[in-house]
């Protein structure tokens, strides 16, 4: 199976083990990653900055190297809750949470999830093209939600085909054949559909309103990074979120999608060492 190229560490948290991948010194960030990619997305960026920070990039639980526990809840909530253990666990005081799309929603669950009183227990948010209002689901989420179909489909279809033909939407140049590689055989292993079959059914919460209207609380130093060209997550929702979150700067990467961090993985180091600076 295609990797990284690091070898990751593994930890156990109420009987989840996530695998994750650790190097760098330094202050804390803790990268997360969206729907059907694994910790390799933040890789470059993560590797861009570990001169000056220690980068921890997980996969959640149902991707990549982690579990994927068929009766379990894979909501936002749940999988801040396992996070939210792990960072404990590993010693990660005050880190930066970053993430995307999907692992922006579950970055925002771990602010909810702390309640105003401890928000401090974070010294910063980087949300890049990250799930937040109610839309329109995308094709290929709507899919992976009717009942036998994606199982077939997924049977049926060259390895690889799904995720290249979802790459013409998420992505706004071509996707590395790297990433293509690492990330079909990761939705390969065991249990990977199922996980991600759950997920999908999970990705606009039970409780939207009062995820929503928890942005507004949002007191940590907050850096929302967009791509111009986001077929998934429209430009303006990312606006919409920086004007909600008093503390948040905005900015658009050019020529780029959904995912900034893989397109234009220099510039979105650049911002996010800027922001790290800055609250140095």
């Amino acid at each position: 199976m295609p990797d990284s190229g690091r070898s990751k560490k593994r930890i156990t948290v109420d009987g989840i083990t996530l695998a994750y991948e650790d190097y760098g010194r330094g202050r804390p960030v803790v990268f997360v990653h969206g729907v059907a990619a694994t910790s390799f997305a933040w890789n470059s960026v993560a590797g861009m900055l570990s001169d000056t920070c220690r980068a921890v990039c997980f996969d959640l639980m149902g991707f990549g190297d982690s579990d994927k526990p068929r009766k379990e809840s894979y909501t936002y909530r749940r999988q801040a809750e396992l996070l939210l253990e792990a960072i404990n666990q590993l010693g990660l005081e005050r880190p930066v949470l970053a993430g995307h799309s999907l692992g922006g929603g579950v970055c925002l669950a771990i602010l909810q999830e702390l309640g105003n009183a401890h928000q401090k227990a974070v010294s910063g948010l980087v949300l890049v093209d990250t799930v937040c209002y109610p839309q329109k689901i995308p094709v290929f989420l709507r899919f992976l939600k009717v009942p036998v179909l994606p199982a077939l489909v997924m049977k049926v279809f060259p390895e690889g085909w799904g995720m290249k033909h979802s790459a013409r939407s998420v992505f706004q140049r071509d996707m590395q054949s790297e990433s293509i590689d690492i990330y079909t055989h990761a939705l390969q292993s065991n249990g990977a559909h199922s996980s991600l079959i759950a997920t999908a059914k999970s990705i606009i919460p039970s409780n939207l309103d009062d995820f929503v209207s928890s942005y507004s609380r949002i007191s940590v130093p907050t850096r929302i990074i967009w791509g111009r060209h986001d077929n998934i997550v429209p430009l303006e929702l990312g606006r919409k979120l920086a004007e909600e979150i008093g503390t948040a700067g905005f900015y658009i990467i050019e020529e780029s999608g959904h995912c900034p961090h893989e397109e234009r993985p220099e510039e979105v180091a650049r911002l996010i060492g800027c922001f790290l600076e800055d609250q140095s």
